[in-house]
């Protein structure tokens, strides 16, 4: 210890004045007397808290989520209300109070005194002034030993609780605990029994007692509810369209009525479906083409499987191309080749013409790309020995382009060759 530090002092009650006593550890040493006794008479016992806590399980035991759950019952197993009929008006202002009830009163003043000790409270600690009457509180002089200090003697505070206060607050809690008792006398299983009475001891309704029978005739209808006579409308409405239904084949005379079955052109203008004389409905294939035209606008069909053969009449149209027209061959020359004919979209060639040179023959070639050309050595041609005329037919022919070759080994000639052709 340094002598700048400062050494605390206290007066013990005979006046005499010693030093403040430590135990080492900076805590401060305090002598308590061993005769002090604290009057215990009517104070709270863990027997009257365990049966308080006890019907307040019964209680809780009532409570399903934030309702608790009550059987509305009476000594007669009927709860009578006046004979009127109507709702009947409850307050709980002209309902007395049980015995010992708590008042708005006395809450007032419980929470008065609850606001003066919340107070005293900073934080999470209660704030306790220590006085006496001499303004100090004094130890023994020595400093050493630890006094005795006794609680009988100490003065009560102003409007501290007294043992008269405690006996009123033990009676009380006895009072609270046997009306407690009584409630839960009325809970069965999680339910409270309750008892719905009037002054009279009974709540009429025809004065039987019985249950009674509730009439909904006079009772008003909802805005805009369904109406006897609006059904009575409705009920005429569905008759005649009832009326206007007729079985198969059943008989329809020009004064019977019926529903007209309607469709829809492509300007959404209704006109109705048509019947044929016998009674089948008429239909028309919408923008079918009568007449033949391209396969892309044209109706499909589908013939069956085991259809015989369908005798049709095709396309027969010709055309005529001129490969040799007068054309001079010079005598003596080899691979006189023709014009060449594009054969497409055709499939029958007849070629017919006139030569001057009636000993060496004819004879056609076939391509694909109208390039390499293919002679035909199998379908020669000859002409006529006096007239030179010569005519020949090739059907099927599925090559696109054709054209005439010719070897002349004699004097120059002069041909005429003229390609006609034709779809099957």
């Amino acid at each position: 210890m340094s002598l700048a530090d400062t050494l605390m002092y206290a007066t013990n009650g005979s006046g005499s004045v010693a030093p403040l006593q430590h135990d080492g550890s900076s805590n401060l040493k305090v002598s308590v007397e061993n005769s002090l006794s604290i009057d215990t008479t009517g104070l709270a016992t863990d027997t009257g808290q365990a049966t308080a806590n006890g019907h307040l399980s019964t209680i809780a035991g009532a409570v399903s989520g934030s309702e608790m759950q009550v059987d509305i019952v009476s000594s007669s197993g009927t709860i009578s209300v006046d004979g009127s009929g109507a709702t009947q008006p409850i307050s709980a202002l002209s309902l007395p109070l049980p015995s010992n009830a708590s008042t708005s009163t006395a809450q007032a003043t419980a929470n008065g005194h609850l606001s003066t000790i919340a107070g005293a409270v900073s934080g999470s600690e209660m704030q306790v002034d220590i006085v006496s009457s001499s303004g100090v509180i004094s130890i023994d002089p020595t400093g050493t030993t630890e006094q005795p200090i006794t609680a009988s003697a100490l003065p009560l505070p102003s409007g501290a609780s007294t043992s008269a206060n405690q006996s009123t607050q033990i009676s009380n809690q006895g009072i609270a605990n046997g009306h407690l008792s009584t409630i839960a006398g009325a809970v069965s299983g999680s339910e409270m029994q309750v008892d719905i009475v009037s002054s009279s001891g009974t709540i009429s309704v025809d004065g039987s007692g019985a249950t009674q029978p509730i009439s909904a005739s006079f009772l008003p209808l909802p805005s805009g509810a369904s109406t006897s006579a609006n059904q009575s409308i409705a009920n005429g409405h569905l008759s005649a369209l009832e009326g206007a239904l007729f079985v198969d084949g059943g008989a329809i005379t020009g004064s019977d009525e019926g529903m007209l079955i309607m469709g829809r052109d492509n300007s959404n203008n209704a006109h109705p479906l048509h019947i044929t004389n016998n009674g089948d409905l008429e239909v028309e294939i919408a923008d079918f083409v009568k007449g033949q035209t391209l396969m892309a606008s044209s109706f499909p069909v589908v013939l069956a499987s085991d259809q015989s053969a369908i005798e049709v009449n095709p396309d027969k149209s010709s055309a005529s191309s001129s490969l040799w027209s007068s054309s001079s061959i010079p005598a003596s020359s080899t691979n006189n080749q023709s014009g060449v004919l594009d054969f497409q979209g055709y499939s029958v060639l007849q070629v017919i013409g006139n030569t001057t040179n009636t000993s060496d023959p004819i004879y056609m070639e076939f391509s694909t790309d109208n390039t390499t050309f293919y002679k035909d050595t199998y379908s020669s041609i000859y002409p006529d020995f006096s007239s030179g005329d010569f005519v020949v037919s090739f059907n099927d022919v599925a090559c696109r382009y054709v054209r005439a070759v010719k070897d002349n080994n004699g004097a120059a000639e002069t041909i005429t060759l003229l390609a006609v052709v034709r779809k099957n």
